[in-house]
């Protein structure tokens, strides 16, 4: 129990033991252990635990070229890692952030139902999966769910036959995620394979985060309602509050021309002392992942910047939703924030069904340097190539908007 006097004095005020306290660059240091080296963050930290074609990397914060570690055991409180071309020395710690995340394959769950009573739409979707990666081998995204593992990890999506030669695709808890489509088939099959797959990729983007950084909520993602006929923000208004979920709801209103759609204004506020470069991706409920709302610049310390250059945005349903009371569409605003500058690039993918977009083409990868580069060709490209990224922390903060039509 430490006591410090005398308790009235000014002298109890003063600096001590160095003065003011610094921030650590870093909340992860890797030191020396035994036989080995180790760093103080484990599975209680959110370290992730991946395979040996898949592991979670660290680096050497701000090193030039990066000196990388993989991660070999998690444990509860600590994870033993492997330097990776390189010798650190064994009197020395390190402070490390996180520049790799295992990036599992998706699972689907082939349930069959009373369309598929010889399970030959099953078969048929599974016989698609298996050939759908590089050179006709099983597909790098998406892969059947082992029946003896599914009692202990829910697979991504399930697969349903109402009847012969169609499938309908289901979250876990058995929502529709898209209308049902043919699987007759092998090429019909192969369809939905590449289906699976997409909504696969978009899943990556949606869930990747940094559980280890020292950066969580430096960005907040606000969104404003637009009053009528304003174009452009004025920055009078505080932003929308989130219901207990965490979503932000928006309606639609009745007008004399019918359903009009709410529009808003969405800011990203920079909650630190510290300049940081932000991407803002917009992830729809059809699958989509753009960032054109805001494709990439530094915030100042303490200062918000507009998305859309401060101009109005609306929100709808998809035109194939009917705008019928209780209809309702959601759209995940996810912000990248990172200490040092990465593309947009690698973040872009298109609508269900549609062709890749081109600002996703890969090939000319040189202006592609961050730790963010790497994950998002690494979460959508499984073949992408290596990359030594710059060595800063990162982290993600998402906001769910749900836009809907009232009166049911």
């Amino acid at each position: 129990m430490p006591v410090l006097s005398p308790a009235a004095d000014a002298v109890v005020d003063r600096p001590f033991l160095g003065g003011g306290v610094r921030t650590a660059r870093s909340p992860v240091t890797m030191r020396r252990r035994r036989d080995g080296w180790e760093i103080d963050a484990g599975a209680c930290h959110g370290v992730p635990s991946g395979g040996p074609g898949d592991p979670a990397l660290f680096a050497v914060y701000d090193s030039d070229p990066p000196l990388e570690v993989r991660v070999s055991r998690v444990l509860p409180d600590r994870s033993d890692v492997t330097p990776v071309g390189w010798t650190p020395d064994p009197h020395a710690s390190y402070p490390m952030v996180l520049t790799g995340v295992p990036l599992p394959v998706g699972t689907v769950a082939l349930d069959g139902g009373p369309g598929d009573g010889t399970g030959a739409t099953s078969r048929l979707l599974a016989a698609a999966l298996d050939t759908a990666g590089p050179g006709g081998g099983p597909s790098p995204h998406v892969r059947v769910a082992d029946p003896a593992t599914r009692a202990r990890r829910l697979p991504d999506v399930r697969i349903h036959v109402p009847r012969a030669g169609t499938v309908r695709i289901t979250a876990p808890d058995g929502r529709p995620l898209v209308p049902d489509a043919p699987c007759g088939t092998a090429d019909e099959a192969a369809r939905v394979a590449v289906d699976l797959e997409h909504i696969a990729r978009w899943r990556r983007i949606k869930e990747l985060h940094n559980p280890v950084s020292a950066l969580p909520g430096a960005v907040a993602v606000e969104v404003v309602a637009a009053a009528g006929g304003e174009a452009v923000d004025a920055r009078t208004r505080p932003p929308l509050r989130p219901g207990p979920d965490g979503a932000v709801r928006l309606a639609y209103r009745w007008t004399r021309r019918g359903w009009q759609e709410p529009e808003i204004f969405v800011r990203l506020r920079n909650t630190t002392d510290r300049q940081l470069y932000c991407v803002l991706l917009d992830l729809t409920d059809r699958f989509r992942i753009h960032p054109d709302l805001f494709t990439g610049d530094w915030i100042a310390p303490g200062y918000t910047a507009s998305a859309a250059w401060g101009r109005a945005i609306t929100l709808s349903l998809p035109p194939d939703r009917p705008l019928v009371p209780g209809a309702r569409g959601t759209d995940w605003l996810k912000v990248l924030v990172s200490e040092t500058p990465f593309s947009s690039a690698p973040f872009h993918l298109g609508r269900l069904g549609e062709p890749q977009p081109a600002e996703a083409v890969r090939g000319g990868r040189g202006g592609y340097h961050g730790v963010l580069d790497r994950l998002g060709l690494a979460a959508l490209h499984r073949d992408a190539e290596p990359m030594r990224p710059e060595t800063g922390d990162w982290t993600t903060a998402v906001l769910a908007v749900e836009t809907h039509v009232p009166g049911a």
